[in-house]
């Protein structure tokens, strides 16, 4: 008997990588560098718009209207194993914090749920480049001052 492959879980691992795991139980690295061509993927190459993905009905979709069949993701997925982990080093784990995810609740009844995701996603990333610029600029101040 042949069940059908669907996504339980995707994360963003870099470049224009995602670690899934599907209903299998399975884990796969998926890089779509190379897969997002013609009229509809191509935007997907701006990196904002490729991490605004969401986890819809068992696949990976944009948008609300671009998405890729969980099939051909499983098909040219790299597996990991159970003992091994992907490359940690290109593993960024967005981790929402209690502040957003309280707004989020707030904000239910204001709009669907992908806007409300990239919303916070957006805020999120800008959150992430102000701790960036803040910690360059307390570096900087740290640094001895030339006479």
């Amino acid at each position: 008997m042949v069940h059908q492959v669907y996504i339980t879980d995707a994360e963003y691992i870099g470049d224009y990588k995602l670690l899934l795991s599907f209903n299998d139980g399975s884990q796969k690295i998926a890089d779509l560098e190379n897969h997002l061509d013609g009229e509809v993927f191509e935007p997907l190459k701006d990196h904002k718009k490729f991490l605004a993905f969401g986890l819809v009905n068992g696949t990976i979709e944009w948008d609300s209207e671009t998405d890729i069949a969980p099939e051909f993701l499983y098909k040219i997925g790299q597996d990991v194993d159970d003992n091994q982990n992907p490359d940690r080093k290109e593993l960024v784990t967005l981790e929402i914090d209690k502040d957003i995810i309280e707004w989020l609740e707030s904000q239910a009844d204001r709009g669907d749920r992908q806007t409300l995701l990239k919303r916070a996603l957006h805020a999120y990333i800008k959150s992430l480049q102000r701790n960036e610029d803040d910690g360059e600029r307390n570096a900087e101040e740290k640094q001895p001052r030339k006479a």
